[in-house]
């Protein structure tokens, strides 16, 4: 096999029992081959979806699956196919709703509104081939051969950069460490961010936000769970932070997960506050 192609391709009986088997099969393949845990979790995402409708819409007993990586210029194409005998009519439902997606300019946007126009359904979530788009980033093809309906999911991993270009802070009494979380970019806060340190976060920040730009990270994450007390200059500094990202284009835009330590009950409500400021930017993990 050529080293930088690989491929895994299964033929089965459509079963609700083989779902969460071969999910997780893809998912240490993915993590295995690619050493990427996030493009290994947004695969197996995929796998899930395209392998529920095999087994919902199957019409014999027979379905197939093929993954694809292949290596090609610094970057890494993968592909999940299935393929599945079907009714016209839900041949013709899954064609209407890829081009839909295709059609919508935004697979999240999209997602969003079916999520609430399929709230109250009961037969089905009706979301599968949205969340492959929306969720796990992935382009969707979708083509019927005689009775056969065949899915495509795909898309372009970009290899994970090296160290990021954010120096560290070790100061006595604040330090902050940065890394590559998949593509998203991880900054980690210890100590006291106060009048005394302020001047370190103020430099901090603008080259988180050159980092991510230059990356194209899609998320910033802000581990505060060590951050004893932030003043509000330092606070400042994130506001500051945030109308930098809100003044970019929308396609430069990336997103903030701010992570809060549950026991420091001020992170409660100034990173609430600074959710408020940004809300179409910021989520709060705890």
């Amino acid at each position: 096999m050529d080293e930088d192609r690989a491929y895994v391709e299964l033929q089965f009986c459509p079963s609700p029992e083989l779902i969460p088997i071969v999910r997780r099969f893809v998912s240490a393949f993915c993590e295995r081959l690619l050493s990427q845990a996030d493009a290994a979790s947004r695969l197996a995402l995929v796998t899930h979806e395209l392998l529920e409708n095999t087994v919902k819409f199957s019409i014999d007993n027979v379905s197939s699956i093929h993954l694809g990586v292949a290596r090609e210029d610094g970057a890494t194409e993968v592909s999940i196919r299935t393929r599945n005998r079907c009714s016209a009519e839900d041949r013709d439902s899954a064609l209407a709703v890829v081009r839909d997606i295709e059609n919508s300019g935004d697979a999240f946007v999209y997602y969003q509104q079916v999520m609430r126009s399929n709230a109250r359904r009961r037969d089905g979530s009706g979301l599968g081939l949205a969340r492959i788009c929306a969720e796990a980033e992935m382009s969707l093809d979708c083509r019927v051969e005689g009775d056969e309906l065949i899915l495509v999911a795909h898309a372009t991993l970009p290899d994970e950069p090296d160290a990021p270009m954010v120096p560290d802070i070790d100061d006595p009494t604040f330090a902050a460490s940065s890394s590559f979380d998949g593509r998203a970019l991880t900054v980690r806060l210890t100590g006291n961010a106060d009048l005394a340190t302020h001047g370190l976060l103020e430099s901090l920040l603008p080259r988180v936000h050159s980092e991510a730009l230059r990356v194209a990270a899609p998320e910033v994450v802000i581990d505060f769970t060590r951050l004893e007390f932030m003043n509000s200059s330092c606070f400042r500094s994130f506001v500051s932070w945030l109308s930098d990202v809100q003044d970019l284009p929308p396609e430069r835009q990336y997103r903030v997960r701010l992570v809060a330590n549950a026991t420091m009950l001020w992170q409660r409500r100034s990173l609430h506050a600074l959710r408020c400021f940004a809300h179409e930017l910021v989520s709060i993990e705890s």
